[in-house]
């Protein structure tokens, strides 16, 4: 049996009334019997008999091989009171400082971070600054694009009206021609029913009929013969039936003249009333055409005015 002996590491303990006491770290083992004891009288041992000891008794009652372990109590070593306050005071300052270097660790910490937020802000403000200068830019281009398509619709519009008031005052000029055309012949008619008829009122000497030619002859004759007139007042007679007589074929000219009116056209107030109405129609037609062309008028300035609007909002 042996016994196994556990390093112990405490230091050297000194006392004031005690002698230094030193423990060697080494492992010992320790068998029975092999220590110093005091050995039996030879007398006596010769006195036990040997027959009653059991022979080869470990082979016969076999044990394992044991270990016994023993502890070493570990004492305190004797502590030194100023060097555990110098020590207890150099911990202390060491938590201060410790607690100083989390403070100013902790500061730093946040500024870093206020600074990096500060960033991220400052980043976080340029981007939406530029999101709304792009923003801006796009909602100009797009209320200048929608301007231009609106004012460019509106363009096509007043196109369109004025292309169907051009239509219609074209139709009305037509329409007014036609009518001049329509009155033309009734006019010349008139004017030459009026150089046929009623000539010696206007002091032409010309008479409207050859049946009035005579009678007129035939009163300036009747006063030569059954008046007394001065000489000189018959030969101013004479010479007035001497002119009148010689506007015979003119007035027979006339006469066929206007009978042929007549019969194309109708009598002088037919044709005079044929004419006003055809004048009434002009009139009508003309006022109509002066407030188309009004129309057009306004409608070409407002299409040069948006052209210009148009333009300029093409050149942005």
């Amino acid at each position: 049996m042996g016994v196994e002996v556990v390093d112990s590491n405490l230091p050297v303990i000194e006392t004031g009334n005690e002698a230094n006491v030193s423990v060697v770290n080494e492992k010992v083992n320790i068998k029975f019997g092999s220590h110093v004891v005091d050995e039996p009288v030879k007398g006596e041992a010769n006195k036990v008999s040997e027959s009653n000891l059991p022979k080869d008794a470990v082979d016969e009652w076999p044990e394992p091989k044991q270990i016994h372990s023993f502890y070493i109590v570990r004492y305190r070593a004797l502590e030194d009171q100023k060097l555990k306050a110098k020590l207890d005071v150099a911990e202390k300052e060491l938590q201060k400082k410790n607690q100083a270097r989390s403070q100013i660790v902790e500061k730093i910490r946040a500024k870093r971070r206020r600074i990096q937020s500060g960033m991220q802000l400052d980043i976080g403000f340029s981007r939406i600054d530029l999101k709304l200068r792009w923003v801006t830019a796009r909602s100009a281009c797009i209320d200048i694009g929608y301007r231009c398509f609106i004012r460019q619709a509106d363009r096509s519009q007043l196109i369109a009206q004025i292309r169907s008031l051009s239509v219609e005052n074209k139709q009305f000029r037509t329409i007014m021609d036609e009518k001049r055309k329509e009155m033309e012949p009734l006019q010349q008619a008139l004017g030459k029913l009026r150089g046929t008829s009623g000539g010696r009122d206007r002091g032409s000497g010309v008479c409207s009929s050859e049946e009035e030619l005579n009678d007129l002859i035939k009163s300036l004759q009747y006063r030569i013969q059954h008046e007394s007139i001065p000489l000189s007042e018959e030969k101013q007679i004479l010479r007035e039936i001497k002119q009148l007589e010689g506007t015979r074929e003119k007035v027979i000219a006339n006469a066929a003249e206007r009978a042929r009116i007549q019969d194309s056209l109708g009598e002088k107030e037919v044709i005079q009333g044929q004419v006003k109405l055809i004048g009434n129609d002009l009139d009508g037609v003309r006022k109509e055409k002066q407030v188309i062309h009004a129309k057009l008028k306004q409608l070409d300035e407002e299409k040069l005015a948006l052209e210009k609007e148009i333009s300029v909002l093409e050149g942005n």
